[in-house]
């Protein structure tokens, strides 16, 4: 038997969908390449034919911003062809072809079991843009891709990340001849592009004082002050965050909120999850 399937690929990371999201067909040809057979039995057979996707795609990815392209091309120039040291395993991660998956975030580490061994840590973006972990299909690909370029005796291990889910909160001190609201809505438009997740990287962390710079820089902030990072995990609020709990507090010194090695902050819904207060 044999089954043809033509379908549309492109369109960035909005073609990406999450388990069990396809589930229509719009359009199809059924030929059976016979036509001694019963044709209300033939139409039955056909209008019974339905797709499903029990793993989600991640294959989708936009496109890739020019200072990240100016990062990849020196990381391959000096990986030359081959994957030694854990640049070189970052570097063919991020540029693995798109029709194998997309990879959107990747690190890589020594194994402290195994000194031959790496450990590359990935993350991918489901439909809504927002970072998940790779499914199975896309992790299994990248372990292919990059065993044509690993050193004989070496051994890769594809790990998922962990997202870690924030919530800011801040407080400015407007001048008198601007209008309250209208400067809260700045500082939230300038902040919800500081944490805009293609500008953030694994283990990246979130610098307190550049926050403030961000702020007292918007026309009309006279002060910025009660600058706080709240974590947010499961079930809060009527929203789903990720299941990683992470103390902010016991991991914020001088004023650095520190990230884990194998983990990126999002604010995954920035528009209720970035707040302040003018005054």
């Amino acid at each position: 038997t044999t089954l043809t399937v033509r379908y549309r690929v492109g369109g960035g990371a909005n073609t990406n969908a999450g388990s069990n999201e396809i589930s229509s067909v719009s359009e199809s040809s059924f030929d059976l390449g016979r036509l001694d057979l019963n044709s209300a039995a033939v139409d039955e057979v056909a209008g019974s034919f339905s797709v499903l996707n029990p793993e989600p795609v991640q294959g989708g990815r936009d496109e890739i911003p020019l200072s990240e392209i100016k990062h990849l091309i020196s990381a391959n120039f000096a990986a030359q062809g081959r994957a030694v040291t854990v640049e070189d395993f970052i570097a063919r991660a991020m540029s693995m072809p798109a029709k194998f998956g997309s990879i959107f975030r990747a690190n890589a580490r020594p194994s402290k079991l195994n000194k031959s061994s790496v450990e590359l840590i990935v993350l991918a973006k489901n439909s809504a843009g927002n970072v998940t972990t790779g499914s199975t299909n896309l992790k299994e690909n990248l372990k292919k891709y990059l065993g044509r370029f690993r050193m004989l005796t070496d051994a890769i291990d594809i790990l998922d990340g962990e997202v870690i889910n924030v919530e800011v909160n801040f407080s400015v001190l407007t001048k008198q001849e601007f209008n309250k609201t209208e400067v809260l809505s700045n500082c939230i438009i300038v902040l919800k592009d500081y944490f805009k997740i293609d500008k953030w990287q694994i283990g990246q962390p979130i610098i307190i004082s550049q926050i403030f710079c961000l702020l007292t820089e918007v026309a009309g902030v006279l002060s910025a002050y009660d600058v706080n990072i709240f974590n947010r995990s499961g079930n809060f609020d009527n929203r789903v965050y990720s299941s990683t709990p992470y103390n902010i507090q016991e991991n914020t010194l001088n004023g650095i909120v520190f990230c884990k090695t194998n983990a990126i902050f999002e604010t995954k819904f920035p528009n209720r999850d970035i707040k302040g207060v003018a005054k």
